[in-house]
């Protein structure tokens, strides 16, 4: 499948770097044979060994090869060497959402409402396959050519039964990002796909009001608010923005 490390993967010919991870880079690549741009990442096999993250990388494969949306980074192919495995991507070139908010301070309610509206088709489509992303972030939310919203790294998720509260179907691993992280994370509870809609309502947050709703700059505080504070909205919020993120931002799972 290889040629010329350098500047060939397979059909693939390497423009630049895009990114950089703990386990390996992100390359700017073209298709050779129909010029569509992509991204390859690349995993360092003697690394994943290392770091006992073998299986963790077959899952994030597996999961990505069950989904296809238009909101959803998409994987095209596997490829693999005797010391890298490449996973081809769609690429996406507007960056990631976090830039843009910073960028621009908060953004308006309206352009808010059509990001989260392509955030909840992309987390209701992977819900539907049984699959929790569980580090929905800005971060992890890219901007495609016409500024929609694809949705990246499914490095954490993992597959929930079908039953949203069934604890056999939950899962147990502490994971996801410090400001975006539901209360039964933090509480060590067992969690299924319920922990992403409260991700994606500290986002709608964020959207508004440029921040997150809990943040503080100690992280024991900020796991504090999570857990107890009370939700404020200020005159950023319209009346139904607040009452959705209020729905979003319950503590009990189950009434989310």
């Amino acid at each position: 499948v290889i040629r010329s490390m350098a500047r060939r993967i397979g059909k693939y010919t390497i423009l630049k770097t895009l990114g950089e991870g703990s386990l390996g880079k992100v390359k700017l690549s073209e298709n050779t044979e129909t010029h569509e741009l992509v991204a390859i990442k690349m995993f360092d096999k003697e690394k994943i060994k290392k770091q006992n993250l073998v299986e963790q990388i077959k899952l994030e494969i597996s999961i990505m090869n069950k989904l296809k949306h238009p909101n959803l980074v998409n994987l095209i192919e596997v490829l693999g060497c005797k010391s890298k495995i490449f996973m081809v991507l769609e690429y996406v070139p507007n960056g990631e959402l976090f830039d843009y908010i910073l960028k621009k301070g908060h953004l308006e309610e309206d352009e808010g409402r059509k990001f989260f509206r392509q955030l909840v088709a992309g987390v209701s489509y992977i819900h539907s396959h049984n699959i929790c992303h569980r580090d929905i972030k800005p971060e992890n939310l890219l901007l495609d050519k016409d500024m929609n919203i694809k949705i990246s790294d499914f490095g954490l998720s993992a597959f929930v039964g079908d039953d949203a509260y069934d604890p056999n179907s939950l899962q147990h691993t502490t994971c996801g990002s410090p400001n975006y992280v539901a209360p039964e994370v933090l509480l060590g509870h067992p969690y299924g796909r319920a922990v992403d809609w409260w991700s994606v309502g500290t986002l709608l947050y964020e959207m508004i009001a440029g921040l997150p709703p809990f943040y503080d700059k100690n992280r024991k505080v900020m796991f504090n608010n999570i857990l107890s504070a009370k939700l404020q909205f200020n005159n950023l919020f319209s009346p139904s923005a607040s009452a959705l993120i209020s729905r979003l931002l319950i503590r009990d799972p189950s009434l989310r």
